[in-house]
């Protein structure tokens, strides 16, 4: 890396002679020249720098980025309210106590055998853990997951999805569940604002938000992050879906150090691959960070 920095300058002094003497197109050819020899998928780079397939770690993705730098600038109280929608076993509210210990977080993972991992990471004083799944309205719904694989904890309310993006092959089991909705969720335990609601729930984002209408509505939820990937195109769910509901809001992609401000809807912001989106409420968002 200090290598890297090192030469940075000589690179760039390259490119701009390049671009001087034989304009844009030389240092084009340039770049697909060097990506050739080093065997660099050039489309995978650029997705990378638009913040889109840094799956991995918390850090790696951003999403420790969002909680460490970005939720300071909006949560003013001591005791702030989290909602972990699509909590698996725990990871994120874990890192969302780390950063925010006074902060009350309601977790909610419909899938039985990992709900049991969830609810033995914490105790009822530290996250109030939910055997339930979010989404549009209150109703029966199935989960989809395999029997004979359990190195997979990945499930799904989409039988296509599961069985044509996961990689896993075998029986298939369905697991009924309950949804309710966040607005109904919010009435029922008396939760009268979101500081930070967090949404990762395999292609079913949309229909979460779609069900806390009303509190989004009442402007009772100040930032939203929901993931958007190859589960939304089973799904029939595209991001102007989201630009449509989220109309106060101002959405952003989370990278690793920043955020990269989707100013409109655009369909060339149409890729279904792994990435993280934050809504901001327009009273206090800004253009970039």
């Amino acid at each position: 890396m200090i290598l890297l920095r090192w030469l940075k300058p000589v690179y760039d002094w390259i490119l701009d002679l390049l671009i001087k003497v034989g304009g844009r197109g030389w240092s084009y050819q340039l770049i697909v020249i060097l990506a050739e020899k080093s065997g660099i998928d050039l489309l995978t780079l650029a997705y990378k720098q638009l913040g889109i397939l840094n799956g991995g770690t918390f850090e790696h993705s951003g999403e420790e980025y969002v909680v460490a730098n970005v939720l300071p600038e909006y949560v003013m109280t001591e005791d702030p309210a989290f909602f972990d929608v699509g909590a698996h076993v725990g990871g994120y509210s874990k890192m969302l106590k780390r950063y925010y210990p006074s902060s009350v977080i309601h977790a909610f993972e419909p899938n039985p055998k990992v709900f049991k991992k969830l609810q033995a990471a914490f105790d009822d004083s530290e996250v109030k853990c939910n055997k339930l799944g979010l989404g549009s309205a209150n109703k029966s719904r199935v989960l989809y997951r395999f029997v004979d694989n359990d190195k997979s904890e990945l499930s799904s309310s989409n039988a296509e999805a599961i069985t044509n993006l996961d990689g896993y092959s075998g029986k298939i089991e369905k697991v009924p569940f309950r949804t309710t909705t966040l607005d109904h969720y919010c009435t029922k335990h008396v939760v009268s604002r979101i500081d930070f609601l967090k949404i990762d729930v395999e292609g079913g984002e949309l229909d979460v938000i779609r069900g806390a209408s009303k509190l989004i509505s009442k402007g009772k939820i100040r930032l939203i992050q929901f993931e958007f990937n190859e589960h939304n195109l089973f799904n029939r769910v595209i991001l102007k879906d989201f630009f449509d509901v989220l109309r106060e809001y101002d959405i952003f992609r989370v990278k690793k150090d920043c955020l990269i401000p989707l100013k409109k809807y655009s369909t060339r912001d149409e890729i279904f691959c792994y990435q993280n989106l934050l809504a901001v409420r327009r009273t206090k968002s800004r253009d970039s960070r």
